[in-house]
């Protein structure tokens, strides 16, 4: 067993947007809490934590250790069956299993979405002008390495959600914006693409996600917390030499956010509690960077970031330690899909059910005849 200790977070210094502000008390920071996570690690059979070069790690178990039974791999490039529980057989890339707990309409869904032979192009999501095509869903079947647009997509319903809540808090901002930041566009350039629709004006904002992709398609995720006046940094593939160039990159992003809202608060379309909650963003601390190990973390890591981004105003650093993961990118895709911010789902569902009926009519067919 391997222990790990989130610690007591260390300083930022010069970001600062309290220029032109009144000057208000600062509030009293809340501390990070010392924590510890334990997990069984695949490496420890063959390798030491200072092979890996690392320190501050959840390590993962295998996936036998998690449950024997299913352990059998399947290739999500050939078809397989999936018997149905009304006995008929669906060909579909992505083999559903009693454990994703699905309902029979996100079941009939997923044979749709997923179907074999069904056209890649067509289009299954819509978010305004994001457009989700059934190429993108297809990255989520189990093994594959997932299309940056389903975390755009996510990004995109997170947003969606706290539009249409009462007590919206969150800001989820998409993987597009680290893009377009490092290309160096401006302060102005960037709030004119994300300021409006991204990073609306709320009275009582809690949190703002950021998920971040490094140069290889590796992810992990900047979490800002604002009454804590905490960044965290969650990260998938987790090594002693990744920690520095990813704050540095989170550092960075902050800064540009920082410079953003300084320059939004000028509006008079921001609401005093939020240009209080704001005003000390200079002097935020960031927590101890907290990572997973798992041998080719490569295809997971967009799949466990998605798991936390799904975690919105419940965001908590206690990040969990084992991941079913094939559970996870199904629930991804039935979130996706079958959500009221999806412009497409009424359509979706009426081809899904069309699609299973006819199965169905084909099975029986064949059986009497």
């Amino acid at each position: 067993m391997i222990e790990s200790t989130l610690h007591k977070p260390t300083k930022i210094g010069g970001l600062n947007l309290s220029q032109g502000s009144p000057p208000t008390s600062k509030r009293s920071k809340n501390v990070v809490s010392e924590q510890k996570f334990v997990a069984k690690s695949p490496f420890s059979r063959s390798k030491s934590l200072s092979e890996h070069n690392v320190d501050n790690v959840i390590l993962l178990p295998d996936d036998d250790e998690i449950d024997k039974k299913e352990s059998k791999t399947t290739s999500n490039i050939q078809s397989t069956y999936l018997k149905g529980s009304t006995s008929k057989f669906v060909e579909t890339n992505f083999v559903t299993t009693s454990k994703m707990k699905l309902q029979p309409v996100e079941e009939h869904v997923s044979c749709y979405v997923f179907h074999s032979k069904n056209d890649l192009s067509e289009e299954l999501f819509k978010v305004e002008t994001l457009i989700g095509s059934r190429s993108e869903f297809q990255t989520l079947c189990p093994g594959r390495i997932v299309y940056t647009e389903i975390l755009e997509m996510m990004s995109a319903k997170v947003t969606w959600i706290e539009r249409n809540v009462d007590v919206p808090s969150i800001w989820s901002l998409p993987p597009s914006f680290v893009r377009d930041a490092f290309r160096r566009n401006t302060i102005e350039e960037l709030i004119e693409k994300y300021g409006k629709n991204w990073m609306p004006p709320i009275e009582n904002l809690k949190h703002i996600y950021l998920p971040i992709y490094d140069c290889v398609g590796n992810w992990f995720l900047m979490v800002a917390s604002i009454d804590g006046q905490i960044l965290y940094h969650l990260d998938p593939g987790f090594e002693k030499r990744n920690i520095i160039p990813r704050q540095d990159d989170i550092k960075k992003l902050w800064q540009i956010i920082s410079e953003m809202v300084q320059t939004m608060v000028q509006s008079e379309h921001f609401p005093p509690h939020f240009l209080c909650e704001v005003q000390h963003i200079d002097n935020w601390d960031m927590a101890e960077s907290v990572g997973l190990v798992s041998e080719g973390f490569c295809q997971h890591s967009a799949v466990w970031v998605l798991q936390w981004l799904a975690m919105g105003s419940s965001f908590t650093p206690n990040i969990h330690v084992v991941m079913k993961e094939d559970v996870v990118r199904m629930k991804v895709a039935v979130d996706l899909l079958l959500g009221e911010h999806n412009e497409y789902k009424d359509i979706l569902v009426e081809k899904a059910e069309k699609a299973w009926h006819d199965m169905n009519n084909v099975e029986q067919s064949k059986y009497f005849n």
